[in-house]
Protein backbone atom coordinates (compact mmCIF):
# COMPACT_ATOMS: atom_id res chain seq x y z
CA UNK A 1 0.00 0.00 0.00
CA UNK A 2 1.95 3.45 -0.93
CA UNK A 3 1.08 6.34 1.43
CA UNK A 4 2.34 9.93 1.33
CA UNK A 5 4.22 12.25 3.74
CA UNK A 6 4.43 15.96 3.54
CA UNK A 7 7.73 16.41 5.57
CA UNK A 8 10.88 19.06 5.57
CA UNK A 9 12.98 18.07 3.40
CA UNK A 10 16.10 18.18 5.96
CA UNK A 11 15.15 15.84 8.93
CA UNK A 12 12.33 14.53 7.78
CA UNK A 13 10.82 11.79 10.42
CA UNK A 14 9.34 8.81 9.37
CA UNK A 15 8.96 6.76 12.70
CA UNK A 16 5.80 6.77 15.42
CA UNK A 17 3.12 9.17 15.22
CA UNK A 18 4.32 10.14 11.94
CA UNK A 19 1.15 11.16 9.69
CA UNK A 20 0.77 9.68 6.42
CA UNK A 21 -2.50 10.00 4.08
CA UNK A 22 -3.52 8.10 0.33
CA UNK A 23 -3.70 10.66 -1.41
CA UNK A 24 -0.88 12.83 -3.00
CA UNK A 25 -3.19 15.54 -4.14
CA UNK A 26 -3.49 15.85 -0.05
CA UNK A 27 -0.01 15.71 0.73
CA UNK A 28 1.12 18.38 -1.84
CA UNK A 29 -1.61 20.48 -0.49
CA UNK A 30 -0.29 20.50 2.88
CA UNK A 31 3.82 20.77 1.71
CA UNK A 32 2.15 24.22 0.31
CA UNK A 33 0.27 25.13 3.45
CA UNK A 34 3.40 24.39 5.69
CA UNK A 35 5.71 26.07 3.80
CA UNK A 36 3.41 29.32 3.94
CA UNK A 37 2.71 28.19 8.37
CA UNK A 38 6.21 27.02 8.72
CA UNK A 39 8.67 28.87 6.42
CA UNK A 40 11.92 28.41 8.29
CA UNK A 41 11.66 24.62 7.90
CA UNK A 42 10.74 25.09 3.98
CA UNK A 43 11.06 23.57 1.72
CA UNK A 44 8.40 20.87 2.38
CA UNK A 45 8.29 18.01 -0.22
CA UNK A 46 6.24 14.66 -0.77
CA UNK A 47 7.79 11.45 0.64
CA UNK A 48 6.48 8.00 -0.15
CA UNK A 49 6.54 4.61 1.52
CA UNK A 50 5.49 0.96 0.43
CA UNK A 51 5.71 -0.07 3.83
CA UNK A 52 2.11 -0.43 4.97
CA UNK A 53 1.61 -3.92 5.03
CA UNK A 54 -2.45 -3.73 4.92
CA UNK A 55 -2.76 -7.09 7.54
CA UNK A 56 -0.91 -4.40 10.59
CA UNK A 57 -3.40 -1.98 10.11
CA UNK A 58 -5.99 -0.93 12.84
CA UNK A 59 -8.87 0.98 10.86
CA UNK A 60 -11.15 3.23 13.12
CA UNK A 61 -14.42 3.24 11.62
CA UNK A 62 -15.38 5.87 9.25
CA UNK A 63 -18.24 6.92 11.71
CA UNK A 64 -15.73 7.82 14.71
CA UNK A 65 -13.49 10.71 13.42
CA UNK A 66 -10.81 11.42 15.17
CA UNK A 67 -9.54 15.01 16.48
CA UNK A 68 -5.44 14.83 16.09
CA UNK A 69 -4.89 16.01 19.67
CA UNK A 70 -7.29 12.39 20.74
CA UNK A 71 -5.09 10.52 18.16
CA UNK A 72 -1.36 11.12 19.97
CA UNK A 73 -3.37 9.45 22.95
CA UNK A 74 -4.38 7.02 21.12
CA UNK A 75 -1.13 5.75 19.56
CA UNK A 76 0.59 5.51 22.66
CA UNK A 77 -1.89 3.64 24.78
CA UNK A 78 -2.08 0.84 21.51
CA UNK A 79 1.36 0.91 21.07
CA UNK A 80 1.13 -0.58 24.82
CA UNK A 81 -1.57 -2.52 24.38
CA UNK A 82 -1.35 -4.27 21.19
CA UNK A 83 2.25 -4.20 19.26
CA UNK A 84 0.31 -6.64 16.22
CA UNK A 85 -0.80 -2.96 14.55
CA UNK A 86 1.90 -0.97 12.97
CA UNK A 87 -0.22 1.63 11.30
CA UNK A 88 -3.39 3.13 12.55
CA UNK A 89 -6.13 4.43 9.52
CA UNK A 90 -8.36 6.91 11.06
CA UNK A 91 -10.62 9.92 9.71
CA UNK A 92 -10.12 13.40 10.35
CA UNK A 93 -11.77 16.67 10.23
CA UNK A 94 -9.71 18.03 7.32
CA UNK A 95 -8.35 21.71 7.77
CA UNK A 96 -8.09 22.52 4.46
CA UNK A 97 -11.57 21.43 2.72
CA UNK A 98 -13.56 20.76 5.50
CA UNK A 99 -13.71 17.39 4.38
CA UNK A 100 -13.14 14.35 6.03
CA UNK A 101 -9.93 12.87 5.15
CA UNK A 102 -8.17 9.54 5.85
CA UNK A 103 -4.96 9.65 7.59
CA UNK A 104 -2.48 6.61 8.47
CA UNK A 105 -0.09 7.02 11.64
CA UNK A 106 2.66 5.01 12.29
CA UNK A 107 2.85 3.06 15.61
CA UNK A 108 6.04 1.19 15.13
CA UNK A 109 9.42 2.55 16.94
CA UNK A 110 11.08 1.38 13.85
CA UNK A 111 11.53 4.50 11.42
CA UNK A 112 9.48 3.65 8.20
CA UNK A 113 11.61 3.43 4.62
CA UNK A 114 10.33 6.08 2.89
CA UNK A 115 11.33 7.70 -0.72
CA UNK A 116 12.04 11.47 -1.79
CA UNK A 117 9.13 11.32 -4.29
CA UNK A 118 8.20 15.17 -5.85
CA UNK A 119 8.60 19.11 -3.90
CA UNK A 120 5.37 20.18 -2.62
CA UNK A 121 4.55 22.68 -4.99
Amino acid sequence: MDLYRAAPARNPYFSRGSYWTVSMSFARQFARWLDEHFPKDRPHVIYATADADPSRILHVPFELPLPSNKVTELVRELKEADPLYDWLAFWEPGAFEGILTENYVCLSEAPVTANLLASGS
